[in-house]
C-alpha cells in the first residue's frame, strides 16, 4: 500500500468517526443590560450661569442618596428641542386672561417654534388638542390668535349682560387631574415647557399649609395644587402660569436705594428732596417692576406660585415679562444622572447643588420611576367623574362574588408587540371605591411581572369592598412600559 493510499484511508476513517460523534454547539450566554438616564433641566443663578460647569461640579441627591452626573450641557447647545405646550384652562381662566395670554403668545410664535414644537390644548369640560405639535410659526400664531379672538367676544358679551357672569368653577382638583393625565402620556425627550393659562385660586388661610406638602392631605384645593405640582415636576415640566393683568398696572420700575443715600436722606432734614435712586445691577429682570413684585405676595396668585415653584417655573402676570422669561429659559442646563435599572412607580425628592461655588441652582423638586401613583389616582377620579374607560393596555377582566362584599377579580393582559427593550417592572392595580360621599377610597396593589408585552400577564385578586360601595373603578398599569387601562368593576367598560 502506497503512502498516498494510507493517508487517504486515514482521512476517510477520521471523517467517518467525526460524523458519528454527537454535534455540540458552543455554550453561549445572553443578557439584556439596560442603561438608563434621568434628565434634569436646572436653572443656575447668574453667578453660576457664566461659569463653564462640568459634570463633576454638580452634586445631585435623590431621596438623600448621591447620584453621579454623567453629562451636562446648556439647553441652547442641546440637539433635543423643547416640547412646548400651551394649555388654556377655559374653566379656571376668565375670558380676559385667555385673551391677553394667548394674544401675547401669538405675537411670539417665532420665538416659541425656534425653541421646539408647540402644541395648543384647550380644556373646557375635557382637554382637546387644538394644534398638534408643530414648528410652523404661522400656524401657531393663527391658532393662538383665533383663541384670543373667541375670548375677546366672550369677554365683551359677558360685560354687556348680567347672564354673562361666570358660574362657580368646578373643584380645582378636577381641572388639575385633567391637566396631569393629559400630560402624563407624553414620551418626548428633552426639556418640557408648559404655559398654563389660568386665573389664580384663593386659598383659605387654614389650608395654606397644604400647598407645599407632598404627604397625604384632605381633599381641598391646596392639597390638589400640591399633588399636581409634584407630578408635573416629576415629569420634567417647567410650569409657567400665565395669569395676565392689564399692562398699565405693572407700575413703576423696582429700584434700590444705596446705604449712602439712605444716610444722606436721613441727615438732610425734611426738605423733601428725593434720594438718588440706583437701578439694580444686571440689566433687565422679571422682578424689576412693582406689579411683578405684587404678584409674589398676592393671595389670589399664591396657589399658582406653589404650582410652579417645584418645577423651577414662575408666574407671569404681564406681557413685559415674557421675553425675559424666554431668554432665561435658553440659558438653562441639562443634567443626566444614572437611573435605577428597574422601575417601581415611586416619586423621589431631588436636590442639586454646586459645592464650592458662589451661587445656587434651582432644580425640579421631584423625579419619577415609571408612572407615579398620583397619575393612577387622577385617572381613577376622572373615570368616576364620568370620563369613558380608556387606555391602550389589552386588558380583560372578570369578577365573581365569593363572599358578602368580597369579589374575586381575574385580570388578563394579552401579549402585544412593543418597540425596543424596556427596564423590568411590575404591574400595578389601583382601585377607587366610591360610596355615599364625594371622595373615593383608593388602594394600590403591586404585582410581580416579567416582560408583560411579550408574554402577557394574568392575576387573580380578592377585593374587599368598603361598606356602602356603589361603584369601583380600576386602573391597571404595566409599569415597565407605562401602558395602562382604566375601567370599572364588575363588567362595565
Amino acid at each position: 500500500m502506497t503512502r498516498r493510499t494510507i493517508v487517504l484511508a486515514l482521512l476517510f476513517v477520521c471523517g467517518r468517526l467525526a460524523a458519528q460523534q454527537p454535534q455540540t454547539t458552543p455554550e453561549t450566554f445572553s443578557e439584556e443590560v439596560f442603561v438608563r438616564e434621568l434628565e434634569l433641566v436646572v436653572d443656575p443663578s447668574d453667578a453660576l450661569e457664566r461659569k463653564a460647569l462640568r459634570p463633576g461640579d454638580f452634586q445631585v441627591l435623590v431621596d438623600g442618596e448621591p447620584r453621579e452626573v454623567t453629562r451636562v450641557e446648556t439647553v441652547a447647545e442641546s440637539a433635543a428641542p423643547w416640547t412646548v405646550v400651551v394649555y388654556v384652562d377655559q374653566i379656571l381662566a376668565g375670558p380676559q386672561t385667555v385673551f391677553s395670554s394667548t394674544l401675547a403668545l401669538a405675537k411670539r410664535a417665532e420665538a416659541l417654534t425656534r425653541m421646539g414644537t408647540v402644541e395648543v390644548v384647550t380644556s373646557g369640560s375635557d382637554p382637546g388638542t387644538v394644534l398638534s405639535a408643530s414648528r410652523d410659526a404661522r400656524l401657531v400664531r393663527q391658532v393662538l390668535a383665533g383663541i384670543a379672538e373667541d375670548a375677546r367676544v366672550a369677554r365683551d358679551r359677558a360685560a354687556k349682560t348680567a347672564a354673562g357672569r361666570r358660574p362657580e368653577p368646578p373643584p380645582v382638583g378636577r381641572q388639575l387631574d385633567k391637566l396631569v393625565t393629559h400630560l402624563a402620556g407624553r414620551s418626548s425627550s428633552g426639556p418640557r415647557l408648559l404655559f398654563l393659562v389660568t386665573d389664580g385660586v384663593r386659598i383659605p388661610p387654614d389650608q395654606r399649609r397644604f400647598l407645599d406638602s407632598p404627604a397625604p392631605s384632605p381633599d381641598v384645593p391646596a392639597a390638589a395644587v400640591a399633588r399636581c405640582s409634584r407630578l408635573l415636576a416629576a415629569y420634567g415640566w417647567v410650569v409657567i402660569p400665565l395669569a395676565f393683568r392689564e399692562e398699565e398696572t405693572i407700575g413703576r420700575r423696582h429700584s434700590m436705594v444705596s446705604d449712602v443715600d439712605r444716610i444722606r436722606e436721613t441727615t438732610s432734614g425734611s426738605g423733601g428732596a428725593p434720594p438718588v435712586i440706583l437701578v439694580p445691577q444686571g440689566g433687565d429682570t422679571p422682578l424689576a417692576w412693582d406689579g411683578v413684585l405684587e404678584l409674589l405676595v398676592n393671595p389670589q396668585i399664591e396657589a399658582l406660585q406653589a404650582l410652579a415653584r417645584p418645577t423651577t417655573g414662575t408666574v407671569v402676570g404681564y406681557e413685559s415679562q415674557l421675553d425675559l422669561m424666554l431668554d432665561e429659559l435658553s440659558r438653562r442646563r441639562r443634567l443626566w444622572i444614572a437611573a435605577p435599572p428597574s422601575v417601581d412607580g415611586r416619586v423621589q425628592a431631588v436636590e442639586v447643588k454646586v459645592p464650592n461655588r458662589v451661587g445656587e441652582v434651582r432644580a425640579q423638586a421631584w423625579v419619577r420611576s415609571s408612572t407615579p401613583e398620583g397619575v393612577a389616582e387622577a385617572r381613577l377620579r376622572n373615570l368616576l367623574a364620568g370620563e369613558p374607560a380608556g387606555g391602550p393596555l389589552p386588558l380583560r377582566l372578570s369578577t365573581r362574588e365569593v363572599a358578602p362584599s368580597v369579589l374575586e377579580v381575574r385580570f388578563e393582559v394579552a401579549p402585544r408587540q412593543a418597540a425596543g427593550p424596556a427596564p423590568p417592572g411590575p404591574v400595578r392595580i389601583s382601585y377607587a371605591f366610591l360610596g355615599a360621599g364625594a371622595t373615593p377610597e383608593i388602594r394600590h396593589e403591586v404585582v410581580a411581572a416579567e416582560n408583560v408585552a411579550a408574554r402577557g400577564w394574568s392575576h387573580t385578586a380578592r377585593v374587599s369592598l368598603p361598606p356602602g360601595t356603589r361603584r369601583v373603578a380600576v386602573v391597571v398599569e404595566d409599569l415597565s412600559r407605562e401602558v395602562w387601562r382604566g375601567t370599572f368593576l364588575p363588567s362595565e367598560s
